[in-house]
C-alpha cells in the first residue's frame, strides 16, 4: 500500500537565562513542531538484496505483520518485510511475498491439494500485478512437459489469464491484470499434483501497478522487459523442458531513439539455447522458420512479427528462403534449414514483441528445451 507517513517530532530548545532591565530572570523557550513526511517507497532489506521491503513507520511495519529489516528514509522508516506463507491468506499490501510453509526450508506437501492467495487491491487506482520468482523450484513435470504441479494466477474480471508453469523458475517473472474496478482481485494459487513426496521451495514477490505508471506493461503480456538488451527465456528452460499449453506474448519497451529489435539464440550456455521440436520439425540438428508450418502443423513454435536480415529488406528468394518468416521451430533460431547457431534475425515491426504457443495436448519430442534468447535494440 502507498501510504504517506507523518511524523510530529518536537524539539524543545531552551536559550540562556536572559537578565532584564528589572534584573528579574526570565526563562525564554519555544517549541519547534516539525512535519517529516516520506513516501512509501521500496527499500532493499538488510535480510537479503534479493528482497525488497516497503519504506513505512516500525508502528505500520508491525500493524501489517511485517518485519523491520533496516531503516530508511534517513532513519525516519523502516525497510518492512511483509510475507505471507499460511494458505487462505488475503493480501491487500504492496510488495507482499508469499512462500512455501517454513520457507527457507522447503517443503514436502505430503498430499494433493491447494493452496490460494487472494490479492486485494492497495489503492482503488490499481490495474496490474508483477510476480518475481525469487525462489521457484521442486515443482514437478513430465518428460513432454505436462506439468504434475503448477503456480497459476486467476482474476476476479474477465480477461488473459497467464499461463500456468512448473518447473524451475529462479529469476522469472510475469504479469496479470487485475481489472480497473476497485474491488476487482486475482488469487494466485499453488497446486500440488500426484508427486507430493517431492520438496518444493517458492518465495514470490507480488507488485501492485497502478493504472497510470510508467512501470505498467502493455496489456495481456505475460513478461514485459525494460532494457535496449537482454536475455528472454521460455519459463522451466532452466530444466531444460519446454512446458505444454503455453500461450503467452513476450513484449520488449521500444526505447526512444531505437527502430529495430534483433534476436538471435544464446551462446555458452549448459541448456540447449533453442530446441521447439514438433512433427513439423522434429530434428534437434535443423532450423524450421516458415509463415505457417510450426504452429499448424506441429502445434509448436514462436511467433515474430515479420524478421529478416534487417527487418526491411526480405531474405534473399534466390536461396528459396521465405522473405519475411514468422514463425520459428525445430533445433535452432535461425532460417529454414539451417544446421548451427549463429543468425541473427531483425524486426522493425513495432511494438516489439513475440509469442510463445504449445498446445496443451500437442506433441513435444524430446529434447524440447524451449529457447533462450539475447534481443537488442537498433539505434534509428
Amino acid at each position: 500500500m502507498q501510504w504517506l507517513n507523518k511524523i510530529s517530532l518536537i524539539f524543545m530548545v531552551f536559550t540562556s537565562p536572559t537578565i532584564t532591565l528589572s534584573n528579574q530572570r526570565r526563562d525564554k523557550g519555544f517549541s519547534l513542531f516539525s512535519l517529516v513526511q516520506f513516501p512509501n517507497e521500496q527499500c532493499v532489506t538488510k535480510v537479503s538484496p534479493e528482497l525488497i521491503g516497503t519504506c513505512v513507520t516500525r508502528g505500520e511495519c508491525n500493524s501489517a505483520g511485517g518485519s523491520s529489516s533496516g531503516g530508511c528514509a534517513a532513519g525516519f522508516g523502516v525497510c518492512c518485510l511483509l510475507t505471507a506463507q499460511t494458505c487462505g491468506t488475503t493480501i491487500s499490501r504492496n510488495n507482499t511475498y508469499i512462500t512455501n510453509p517454513g520457507f527457507p526450508t522447503a517443503y514436502t506437501p505430503g498430499s494433493t491439494g491447494t493452496c490460494w492467495f487472494k490479492i486485494e487491491k492497495c489503492k482503488p487506482d490499481i490495474c496490474q500485478l508483477r510476480f518475481d520468482f525469487v525462489t521457484f523450484t521442486g515443482f514437478a513435470f513430465g518428460s513432454t512437459g505436462t506439468c504434475t504441479d503448477t503456480f497459476s494466477v486467476e482474476a476476479s474480471s474477465s480477461g488473459y489469464t497467464p499461463p500456468k508453469i512448473c518447473g524451475t523458475n529462479r529469476g522469472y517473472h510475469m504479469y496479470a491484470e487485475i481489472g480497473r474496478d476497485a474491488t476487482d482481485y486475482a488469487t494466485a494459487i499453488i497446486t500440488y499434483g500426484a508427486r507430493v513426496a517431492d520438496a518444493k521451495q517458492f518465495n514470490i514477490l507480488i507488485s501492485q501497478i497502478e493504472c497510470s505508471s510508467i512501470m505498467r506493461a502493455p496489456t495481456d503480456c505475460a513478461q514485459w522487459y525494460t532494457e535496449s538488451s537482454g536475455t528472454i527465456q521460455s519459463y522451466n528452460w532452466q530444466e531444460s523442458q519446454l512446458l505444454k499449453g503455453m500461450d503467452y506474448r513476450i513484449c520488449i519497451r521500444d526505447e526512444k531513439g531505437y527502430c529495430s529489435i534483433t534476436y538471435r539464440e544464446s551462446t555458452g550456455t549448459s541448456v540447449d539455447s533453442f530446441s521447439i521440436l514438433n512433427p513439423a520439425a522434429p530434428s534437434s540438428t535443423t532450423a524450421e522458420s516458415t509463415t505457417g508450418s510450426c504452429i499448424l502443423t506441429g502445434g509448436s513454435g514462436l511467433i515474430f512479427p515479420e524478421l529478416s536480415s534487417d527487418g526491411i529488406l526480405p531474405l534473399n528468394p534466390v536461396l528459396l528462403q521465405e522473405p519475411f518468416p514468422t514463425q520459428f521451430c525445430g533445433g535452432y533460431f535461425g532460417v529454414d534449414g539451417a544446421t548451427s547457431k549463429g543468425y541473427a534475425l531483425t524486426s522493425a515491426r513495432k511494438p516489439f514483441q513475440f509469442h510463445l504457443f504449445t498446445k496443451s495436448s500437442g506433441t513435444l519430442n524430446s529434447p524440447s528445451t524451449g529457447f533462450s534468447l539475447e534481443y537488442t535494440q537498433n539505434p534509428c
